[in-house]
């Protein structure tokens, strides 16, 4: 908390109702959701005829589909079982557009692009933007597992947005956004032993038709634990570290804070789990609990 500064209140709230439908192989599961965010601001926040208590209203609609084939095989005359499965998916995104620039920045930047990317609702870390969209993801994963143990031996998987309109809200600093669709991802994991696996990333841009990110990740697994390094290209940087376990957060939250609004928002990382790394059935049920109407609820003051 700073005295001398100049900042506000602000409610964020997000009811939906999410409605899973599926089988054993195949699941459909459409969501609506009604993002609505309000804020009181202390005079030096507020342009001249602006409202000290500007707010935003909007509709938030998804559709995620998908589908699971698997086929098994042997490698070799005496190569052990195999199981290969083909996962297609498609996600639905539709926020109309709505004017924030009188909104402020207070923690809101726009999250890194990657594979969990093309799934979520919102390019941007924060309640302060609420990104538009027109879009549709299409996705294609692949998996070979073992027969004996069910261990997944390869993983790799392909995908890209598309935008139907291009898209409008953005922040200070952000990258430019293209108006057909996103890079190409590609990732591929290879379970090279029970304790060495080691992953490539690659993000392809079709309007300037170059690499936009090379990552080659190795991991040791010792223990519980493990140790994983990772070698990124482009715009990254050398990572060496223990591997966090991505956990599921509640459906209600709350959080308290008071800080200064972000003078230059920088890219963050998308800490949400990727449910692309969970097998058919752990997806399943993570479905199957997210039935009915919940809400999420952030009240925060920053200065």
């Amino acid at each position: 908390e700073h005295e001398s500064l100049d900042g506000g209140n602000r409610l964020d709230l997000r009811p939906y109702v999410r409605l899973p439908f599926g089988g054993a192989a195949w699941f459909l599961t459409p969501q609506f959701a009604w993002r609505y965010t309000a804020y009181s601001l202390d005079d030096g926040l507020v342009a001249p005829g602006n409202s000290d208590s500007p707010d935003r209203s909007v509709p938030v609609t998804s559709l995620d589909a998908g589908a699971y084939f698997e086929r098994e095989f042997s490698w070799g005359e005496s190569g052990g079982s195999l199981l290969q499965t083909l996962e297609p998916r498609l996600f639905y995104l539709n926020v109309p557009y709505r004017d924030q620039d009188d909104l402020p920045l207070f923690d809101t930047q726009p999250l890194t692009f990657s594979w969990p990317g093309m799934f979520r609702d919102n390019r941007f870390g924060g309640a302060d933007r609420q990104g538009d969209a027109d879009q549709v993801t299409l996705a294609l994963t692949t998996r070979v597992l073992s027969g004996e143990d069910g261990r997944e031996l390869l993983n790799a998987g392909i995908g890209r947005v598309h935008y139907f309109s291009a898209p409008r809200v953005t922040v200070p600093g952000a990258p430019l956004l293209s108006d057909d669709g996103s890079a190409w991802v590609a990732e591929a994991s290879l379970s090279l032993s029970p304790r060495w696996s080691l992953g490539l990333v690659q993000q392809w841009d079709p309007d300037t038709e170059q690499t936009a990110l090379s990552a080659v990740r190795g991991q040791w697994r010792f223990g519980e634990a493990g140790l994983r390094a990772s070698r990124v290209g482009e715009a990254g940087r050398d990572r060496v570290g223990t591997p966090r376990h991505a956990r599921r957060r509640a459906r209600w939250r709350s959080a308290v804070e008071r800080q200064t609004p972000a003078q230059s928002p920088r890219l963050c990382r998308d800490d949400h789990a990727d449910a692309r790394g969970l097998s058919w059935r752990e997806r399943r049920r993570l479905h199957g609990r997210q039935l009915g109407p919940v809400a999420a609820v952030a009240c925060s003051r920053f200065r």
